[in-house]
């Protein structure tokens, strides 16, 4: 099983979920984003169901996941520009049953 993790993990807390079984996908930090929140999985990633919905800086990190999940690549980020609040959260939202939560 995988997980998403910023790549700012503590080496305690990785080899606690690799111990657990889990593999983990660590997403870099990136320049587009502002510090607090440039490597936070939850920024660059959503997943629902078979579906990742993932920003363009971090698709390659499921290359691996091809064939198990269907990789969406999200289009409502900007080309180059810095992302910043709240443009910086559009993937950042949670399902709980029938509703959709966020922003």
């Amino acid at each position: 099983m995988y997980v998403l993790v910023s790549s700012k993990i503590s080496v305690k807390c990785a080899e606690s979920l690799e111990k657990c079984g889990f593999e983990l996908i660590k997403v870099p930090e990136n320049g587009l984003f502002d510090s607090p929140v440039a490597a936070h999985p939850d920024i660059f990633s959503f997943i629902i169901g078979n579906n990742v919905v993932c920003h363009r800086e971090i698709k390659h990190l499921f290359d691996k996941l091809q064939g198990k999940y269907n990789i969406i690549e999200a289009k409502s980020f900007g080309n180059t520009e810095k992302c910043v609040y709240p443009d910086d959260c559009r993937l950042n939202f949670a399902i709980c049953g029938n509703k959709l939560i966020g922003k």
